[in-house]
């Protein structure tokens, strides 16, 4: 029964939408993209190249617009995508290139042109927005959080 997980629903309906995509059917692709964004909540692009052993852990509100490498993981409410930039560098204009074995912790998200080398890990709520070197780990700095008590 894993093919009713939302988890394998939305890579199994990107992976039909952009198989359609690429052999001209452009119009049923389109279909089934927000087919898998209704159902899923997860919005992949046709559009995008997503290599194989991709594991997307909360589906809801996970965007993917660019290339992603090989065995990625993504916890959700995050993503790759897009910038005002016109700059390609080789995913399409303004959009990420993302390497093998790169996870992806809740919130976190690869915006614009940017590069992302293997191994790396994208911590809960990190933006990247600039190029990221192999291994390396991206994580936001602790916030004290201050609660306001109603009088």
């Amino acid at each position: 029964m894993l093919w009713l997980h939302p988890s394998y629903q939305c890579v199994l309906l990107y992976r039909l939408s952009t198989y359609l995509f690429r052999h001209g059917r452009r119009f049923l692709a389109r279909l089934i993209w927000h087919a898998n964004l209704f159902l899923t909540g997860a919005d992949f692009s046709p559009i995008s190249e997503i290599g194989p052993g991709l594991v997307v852990l909360h589906p809801v509100s996970t965007q993917i617009f660019g290339r992603i490498g090989a065995d990625c993981t993504m916890w959700g409410h995050g993503g790759i995508g897009g910038g005002r930039s016109g700059e390609d560098i080789g995913a399409g204009p303004g959009l990420p290139v993302v390497g093998d074995r790169v996870e992806f912790e809740p919130r976190s998200m690869a915006l614009g042109p940017v590069q992302i080398g293997d191994d790396c890990v994208l911590g809960a709520g990190s933006i990247v927005m600039s190029d990221i070197e192999t291994g390396t780990v991206v994580e936001v700095p602790d916030r004290l959080m201050r609660t306001i008590r109603a009088a």
